[in-house]
This record gives C-alpha cells, structure tokens and sequence, in this order.
C-alpha cells in the first residue's frame, strides 16, 4: 500500500510517499479502507518528535481517518466488511489502509459522507469531552473560546452555543472572528490588537469567563487565566503557539477557579466516548452540528496539508482525501 513515511524527525517536507505492507489486524483492531483522513494539529507535532507519546520511527503519521471496513480481529464484534466507519488512531491515518483499535471505531450513517466522517470524531470528541464532561458548561455560563477558527476551536463554538452558553470567540484576523459568529459566537475578540482580559471583563461587566476552551497556551493562557469568573473552569486542551504555559496558583486560589486537562481519544472511558458520540451524530443528522471544512487536499499532497495547519491559513478543518 502507499503510504506517508516519517523516517526522520521534521517539518511535512520530511515525509517521505513509499510503499509499505497492508498491515494486519489483531485480535481487536479494525483494518480500515481509507477514503478520507482528517489533519490534525497533533500529526505536526509527531513528526517532529515534539509529541507527548513519541511514535517509533518508522511510522506513518495521521490521528482519524473514515472509510469502509476491509477486515477485523479474531475478537471484534459489531462490524462487518464493508461497513461505512471512522476510527481515532494512534497514527497511520496517511495510507491507503490504516489499523485502528475496535473500541475507537465508529459506524457511521450513510447520510454521513466520508469528510465529514473524517472531521467528525477528534474536533468534536475533543469539545464535547471538554465542556460537557470536564468542563460541566451550564446553559447561560459564559464560554470563552481560544484560537476560534481552528479545527476544535469553531467546533467548541458551535457546541457552546447549542448547549445555550454566551460564547466570545477570540482569533487573530477579522475573517476568522466572522467565520466564528457564522457558528454562534455572540462576541469576539481580536487578539492582535485587542486586549482578551480586558475584553471580557467588558462583555461579562466585570464577571469574567465561566469556562474558557483553550487549544492555544502560551500568552493567549496568560490572559485568559486573569479573567476568569469565580469558580470558573480553564480547560487545556493544546498547545498550538508552541509554549506550555504555568498556571500561578495564587490566581487560581484568588478566583477559586479549576485548570482542567483535557485528554480525547476514547480508550480510558470507550463506552461514555460511544455515547458522547452517538449523541453528536443524533444532533448531526438534526442538522445542529456541521463540520466546517475549508481546504482538501489529494493524497499526494499530505505535506501540504500539514503546512496549511502550520501557517495558519486554515480554518475548521483540513482534509486529504483519496480519489
């Protein structure tokens, strides 16, 4: 099969398009048929061996990917060749064929196409784990969204608002804060000239963020962490400026506030991770949530792709596709 090879830690350049065997399913793992793989933030950081849980090289990278299914493990159950599916991968979503574990695999509806299958389960598995599950966003709160145009960023919009918060959604450039209140950001905040402290202190009269959605660290953090409502919650989500950021733990007492991680990927908790997913399918197929999709690339322009995420020329989602 073809597939996208990292042999060398680097920047997209770096990868190298090679064939590779068809790899075989264990005994719970899903053979995938790739139609679509979703680029994702974390693929960059992989490859450069920036990553938390460093891949062994040689690998290929890509964390989602939908297709049908072209075979299973001994131990699997619930899918059938052939199935219409979206799997979160550990990586090897840039081939033609792709192995996933059976517990982070997903039917998918046949009104469902394969790109919006692709940019379905890490952006909007990621939100709805944050601000549901460990963010307890409550109808009325007040959601600020971080780095609002990116993939989990203007799903966190779209979420907040279905969920009935106030959401201000914060990006560096006009187009993307548009694109934003396109998905229900009552307010926003440029935050090349503007200051998100300030700003939120003057949207909330002086109350602060309830829960604020973060995927940026770095300065964007900073700010954030200083106007923060009483009892409000901080969700980390990501790192894309490039700097982890502390937390002063005297801010935190003074607004009794929470720093709460947030780790996606449905393997520790598989079956509350099916049910968050079935219930964003229901509201899919409702027409409440829609994947934004901005670019598409052919397979043979991976790196391409992955640069279109690094320059930040993208907004929603990033896509490879496979004619």
């Amino acid at each position: 099969m073809k597939a996208w090879i990292c042999n060398d830690w680097g920047d997209p350049q770096s990868l190298v398009l090679g064939e590779m065997p068809t790899p075989l399913p264990g005994k719970r793992q899903v053979l995938i048929d790739v139609h679509c793989s979703g680029v994702n933030f974390p693929d960059t950081l992989m490859i450069a061996g920036k990553d938390q849980m460093k891949a062994e090289r040689p690998f290929v990278p890509g964390v989602v990917c939908a297709g049908t299914v072209m075979g299973f493990g001994d131990e699997v159950t619930g899918f059938k060749l052939g199935d219409r599916v979206t799997a979160i991968l550990y990586h090897g979503g840039y081939a033609q064929h792709a192995l996933a574990d059976d517990i982070q695999t997903h039917l998918i509806p046949d009104a469902m196409c394969f790109d919006d299958a692709a940019a379905f389960p890490t952006t909007y598995g990621t939100v709805y784990r944050a601000l549901v599950d460990r963010g307890r966003l409550r109808a009325g709160e007040t959601l600020l969204v971080l780095g609002a145009a990116g993939g989990v960023g203007l799903n966190a919009v779209e979420l907040g608002r279905l969920l009935g918060a106030n959401v201000i959604a914060a990006a560096g450039t006009d187009a993307k804060l548009a694109l934003a209140r396109s998905y229900g950001a009552q307010h926003t905040i440029n935050y090349t000239h503007e200051s998100i402290r300030e700003r939120v202190k003057e949207i909330t009269a002086g109350n602060g963020a309830d829960v604020v959605f973060d995927p940026v660290g770095g300065d964007a953090f900073d700010e954030a962490l200083r106007c923060m409502a009483r009892e409000g919650r901080l969700l980390v989500v990501g790192f894309a400026s490039g700097r982890i950021p502390s937390a002063p733990a005297n801010r935190v007492l003074m607004s009794e506030s929470e720093v709460i991680g947030v780790l996606y990927g449905g393997k520790r908790t598989p079956q509350v991770a099916r049910a968050n997913f079935a219930k964003m399918i229901g509201w899919y197929l409702e027409g409440k949530l829609k994947p934004h999709v901005s670019m598409r690339f052919p397979f043979d322009q991976v790196p391409a792709a992955m640069n279109a995420l690094l320059d930040r020329s993208a907004t929603g989602k990033v896509l490879v596709t496979r004619a």
